[in-house]
């Protein structure tokens, strides 16, 4: 189930960067149950998609590919595209296999005018749009209702044999048609009477219920993005997500007023509230979030972007006590001046914050239904000794240093300080208590991906967890051993580039390590958020 929405949710991201034709057939896919995306199948992928379906009796898939093929031809070639548009170029592919199938099925001819044989077939859209919606939407594939519809009908000739291409597809839609009881309508309509639709059951009590979700598939990653990482700029939050405020919210513990982005939807009804977490050297500015307000902005969730006391370089931010208060309060300003949900908290960090992000959701496992945390840091003493030796030009180690009091060399008391820090020291409590999801670059060259998988083997169970060898391997060689298996594709990464090498879940935790550096999968954490709850626990 998690597979087949992740890949609607990819396919409606994709589709919608083409045309109100193919939006139009990947909204009739959806309505099929099938992937929107696969509106932009090639056509090679079609007929594959047909043999399959002969082989293996797949209905769905052999109506999946019909649909493909009627949809992507006139939009192959512009001459004959143009030519169908002056009614010049008759649909010779479909019009046959509707000739043929109908003789062979008994089935009376429909008129020249595709849209005015409706039939009330489960293959078919029960539609009565007339002919020129039909042609939008895209509906029947066999009786020509839709983007494959020529404007007058020209009969064949005399003799004309069908070629190869026409008698195979002929053959197979006699296949389909003979599993398809049909009944035409007695006359020729522009407007069919509509299908009387079964009304939905609602829901039992306690069932959860899935709304609708708008992804942004403009923003698939952080990287290489619209926004650079260093850029600070509210008015480019404003134009962006027009409602976003600037506010300021009081600490619970030193009293200070502490600075946040705050989006209210407006909505009467409570609505899930997502907390983002600005990275390790920005503040709550930060424009790559931006892509968060605008996914609240579009599915009305409340969004809260505390500055948590700015970057990471001082005793005062860097996951102290002082920057965890300032998330909570945070929540507790937000649910002040929104309708919030509190069963669908979530929390969002990258980089720094996505330490952050762990360390609170180990303290407190209550509060969220989701945590999200992208490339985390998961030990601040062996990240320091990493980037010593490995990136000693940086500025990173020697703000771990001023954050934790000193150098944290072992047996120090900056060392203590770091760990008390650290998703190390908290991460376990967070055991089946939250929903956690791990997602690192396996070619990240400022955090490791050791400290991703080290995180996921808190929250495992013992026979789940990666073992300690392969970890040692992943982050010298880069690679996944072959040990660990392949994992299934994931459109929502597909969509970024960013291939996932190695995926598990165990208990509440999933970790997903991808062909990437040091990154967000915006959509794929999104998607997975939003089908979270927080449930009751002993």
């Amino acid at each position: 189930m998690q597979d087949h929405e992740e890949r609607t949710l990819a396919g409606r991201a994709q589709i919608e960067e083409h045309g109100p034709l193919r939006r139009a057939v990947g909204r009739r896919f959806e309505r099929h149950g099938l992937d929107p995306g696969d509106a932009l199948f090639p056509r090679p992928e079609a007929r594959g998609a047909l043999a399959a379906w002969k082989s293996g009796g797949e209905r769905e898939r052999g109506l999946h590919a019909l649909h493909a093929l009627g949809a992507r031809r006139p939009l192959r070639d512009r001459k004959k595209r143009h030519e169908r548009h002056q009614g010049k170029e008759p649909n010779t592919i479909l019009g046959t296999m509707h000739a043929v199938v109908s003789r062979s099925a008994g089935i009376a001819a429909p008129p020249s005018r595709g849209h005015a044989s409706r039939m009330n077939c489960e293959c078919c859209v029960r539609s009565s749009a007339p002919r020129n919606d039909a042609m939008r939407h895209g509906d029947c594939v066999l009786y020509g209702h839709g983007t494959n519809v020529s404007r007058r009908a020209r009969p064949r000739r005399e003799g004309a044999m069908p070629s190869p291409i026409v008698s195979m597809l002929v053959l197979l839609a006699g296949i389909l048609v003979s599993g398809c009881r049909e009944t035409p309508t007695a006359h020729a309509e522009p407007h069919a009477p509509p299908q009387a639709s079964t009304p939905r059951p609602a829901p039992m009590p306690g069932e959860r219920t899935r709304e609708p979700l708008s992804l942004i598939p403009e923003f698939p990653r952080a990287a290489g993005g619209p926004f650079p990482f260093g850029a600070q700029d509210f008015s480019v939050w404003q134009a962006r997500i027009p409602r976003i405020e600037e506010v300021e919210i009081n600490s619970s513990l030193d009293g200070s007023k502490q600075r946040a982005l705050l989006y209210d939807p407006g909505r009467p009804e409570p609505r899930p509230l997502l907390v983002a977490l600005h990275s390790w050297s920005e503040n709550y500015l930060q424009n790559i979030g931006i892509p968060y307000g605008i996914f609240a902005e579009r599915n009305g969730w409340v969004l809260i972007h505390p500055d948590h006391r700015g970057p990471y370089r001082s005793p005062a931010s860097t996951a102290s006590a002082l920057a965890q208060r300032d998330v909570l309060d945070a929540i507790d300003y937000a649910k002040q001046r929104a309708r919030v949900d509190p069963t669908r908290i979530y929390l969002v960090g990258y980089s720094g914050s996505a330490m952050t992000s762990l360390v609170l959701a180990g303290r407190y496992p209550e509060i969220w239904a989701g945590v999200v945390s992208w490339v985390p840091i998961y030990d601040l003493v062996d990240w320091y000794g990493w980037l010593r030796s490995n990136l000693p030009e940086r500025h990173y180690a020697h703000e771990v240093a001023a954050a934790c009091g000193g150098a944290p060399r072992p047996g120090t008391a900056a060392a203590d300080e770091c760990r008390r820090r650290s998703p190390r020291s908290h991460l376990q409590a967070a055991r089946g208590r939250v929903n956690v999801y791990l997602g690192v670059g396996l070619w990240d060259q400022l955090v490791p991906p050791d400290h991703a998988l080290r995180a996921f083997n808190d929250l495992a169970a013992p026979a789940d967890r990666v073992p300690v060898e392969d970890i040692g391997r992943i982050t010298k060689t880069r690679s996944i051993p072959e040990t660990l298996g392949a994992p299934e594709a994931r459109p929502l990464y597909e969509a970024a580039k960013a291939k996932v090498v190695f995926e598990r879940t165990s208990e509440r935790a999933t970790v997903v390590v991808f062909q990437g550096g040091h990154d967000v999968i915006y959509n794929a954490g999104l998607s997975w958020l939003s089908s979270q709850r927080r449930t009751v626990l002993p």
